[in-house]
This record gives structure tokens, sequence and C-alpha cells, in this order.
């Protein structure tokens, strides 16, 4: 049986897939901007602001360092 990063691994290996995928990331990442004045009045150590922030940290480090 194929895991589940196998068969990630095998689809971003076509470059097509590839920029589909980060255009999906970079949409999702603009995304979480737009609901950040949401998260303004929250404390930083609230879960939604520690959840926000390890997404928006996730994504930009796949987009930088192209780590799927």
């Amino acid at each position: 049986m194929t895991s589940l990063d196998d068969l990630k691994r095998k689809i971003l290996s076509n470059p097509e897939a590839k920029a589909e995928y980060d255009a999906l990331l970079n949409a999702e990442l603009e995304n979480l901007k737009l609901n950040m004045p949401a998260l303004m009045d929250k404390p930083m150590k609230s879960p939604e602001v520690k959840e926000w922030q390890e997404r928006v940290l996730s994504i930009k480090n796949q987009l930088n360092n192209k780590v799927y």
C-alpha cells in the first residue's frame, strides 16, 4: 500500500501539479491573511492565534523550501 507521503511525492514530481499545489498554498495563505483582523483582539497565547500562526509558518516554509 502506498503511503500518503509517497502519493504526494508522485503527484508533485509533475511540474504542473507542483505549480497547482503552490497556487493552492498561496491562496490558503492569502485567505489566512484576510482572517488576521479577527485575531487582533485575542491573546497571543489563545488556541486560535497559535493555530493560525502555525499554519501560516507551515505554508511559508513549504513555499520557501519546496518541502511538501
